[in-house]
Formats: C-alpha cells, sequence, structure tokens
C-alpha cells in the first residue's frame, strides 16, 4: 500500500497536457467595424488641428530664430572689417608720421633742435594714438550694439509675444 501511496502522489503533481489554442486572427480586426463615439472624433479632430497650429508656430519661430543668427553674423563680419580697415588705416597714419619724422630729423643742424623735433614728434604720436584707441574703442562699443540688436528685439518681440499668449 505505500507504493500505491506514491504513484497517486505522482499523479497529483503531474502537470496535465495542456494544448495552446493560437488566437484567431479575425478578432484583431473586430474593433476596426465599431463606431467611435461622436466626442472622440471631435477630440481627435480638434487635437489634429492644435498639433499642426502649434507646428506652425514653431515653424515660425524656427525662421525668425534663423533670420536673427544670419542678421547677427552678417552685421559682426562687416563691423569686423570694418575695424580691421580703421585700424590698417591707423597704422598707416602713424608709419607715415615716423617716415616724417625721420625725413625731417636727418635734416636738423643742431642737438637742441633734434630734442625739439623729438619732443613735438611724441607729443603728436601720443595725442594720435589716444585719439585713435578713443575711436576704436567707440566704433568697438558700436560694433557690439549692432551685434547684439538683433537679438535683443528678437527676445523682447518673443517675450510680448508670450505676455499676449
Amino acid at each position: 500500500m505505500a507504493q500505491a501511496k506514491k504513484t497517486t502522489t505522482r499523479a497529483k503533481t503531474a502537470k496535465p497536457a495542456t494544448t495552446a489554442k493560437p488566437a484567431p486572427e479575425a478578432a484583431a480586426f473586430t474593433l476596426a467595424n465599431t463606431e467611435m463615439p461622436e466626442a472622440f472624433r471631435d477630440l481627435a479632430d480638434k487635437s489634429v488641428v492644435e498639433i499642426k497650429d502649434a507646428y506652425e508656430k514653431i515653424r515660425t519661430a524656427t525662421e525668425d530664430a534663423t533670420d536673427v543668427i544670419e542678421e547677427t553674423l552678417d552685421t559682426g563680419r562687416q563691423g569686423i572689417v570694418e575695424f580691421n580697415l580703421k585700424a590698417l588705416e591707423n597704422a598707416k597714419t602713424s608709419t607715415d608720421a615716423v617716415f616724417t619724422f625721420l625725413r625731417d630729423f636727418y635734416t636738423v643742424k643742431s642737438v637742441a633742435e633734434a630734442v625739439e623735433l623729438q619732443s613735438t614728434f611724441a607729443r603728436q604720436q601720443y595725442e594720435l594714438m589716444a585719439s585713435q584707441g578713443k575711436d576704436l574703442q567707440e566704433f568697438g562699443v558700436e560694433l557690439a550694439n549692432g551685434i547684439t540688436k538683433p537679438a535683443k528685439e528678437a527676445v523682447n518681440k518673443t517675450v510680448k509675444d508670450l505676455k499676449a499668449a
């Protein structure tokens, strides 16, 4: 009888054979035949319209930002070229003054005349460089303001539009 119990316990723990039934493929398409309620359809249509509007706003903002960047780069490029031309003109003016000084220096007849010529030249060069430095500084400030102006205007416009919305 002890052996009979063992066989019955095995029978209880044995897993029954399962046969998996494949899901009918037609069940996957049964939802297509159902009608969507009008409220869901309206909500979906409204969502599509809102998404299109949001896309248009983003596209317009991106185009505006691109225009601002292009304008800023163009202004910067033009300003830097102008700044460099001014610096070259200043260098030419200083070089011309040095050659004039040297030409005059070789014609002096006395040490006193040489000292006076040197003092005059040094004072003139100092005044010239101070004036040129001031001009370049003012131009640099104007250039910086010109470069940042389009970005400032774009930011102000965006903030204004956000406040209005």
